[in-house]
């Protein structure tokens, strides 16, 4: 192993230990989510370099009512999207949901999901993506990077 080198493409992201990440739904904010996944589900098609879209975070009730018997919804998660043509897609899987927020110019992000599965179809109108909410695994995160 050796040391990561941050630069223009390479950057550390913050990670929800405040309260306030606790307590947040986001539901009705806009987040940026960031792949190489498919581009063109027809064709299959993947990206070549890293893309990044701005989704609109669902409220909880909304992702239960997309996924209801087909998926169970639970608490450890969040939805976004659910608009015609934006979307994570499959190659996707474990990359970054992330929320700018200005404590200082420019903005810090913190990675608040990680893209886990949605719709067969990406980009399906009032279907949105499902995330794993990192504010959930918090403690978990912290015991395990210490060592």
């Amino acid at each position: 192993a050796k040391p990561i080198e941050f630069n223009n493409y390479v950057a550390p992201i913050c990670l929800p230990v405040y309260d306030f990440f606790q307590k947040q739904t986001f539901e009705s904010s806009v987040m940026e989510v960031a792949g190489w996944g498919l581009t063109d589900i027809a064709t299959g098609k993947s990206s070549n370099v890293l893309l990044t879209l701005t989704v609109p975070i669902k409220t909880q009730f909304i992702c239960e009512l997309a996924y209801s018997g087909k998926s169970e919804i639970i608490d450890k998660q969040m939805c976004a999207g659910g608009v015609v043509g934006k979307d994570s897609c499959s190659g996707d899987s474990g990359g970054p949901l992330m929320a700018p927020f200005s404590m200082d110019a420019p903005p810090r992000y913190f990675i608040v999901g990680i893209v886990s599965f949605g719709p067969k179809k990406c980009a399906t109108t009032n279907t949105p993506g499902v995330y794993t909410k990192v504010s959930e695994y918090m403690t978990w995160i912290l015991d395990n990077i210490k060592e």
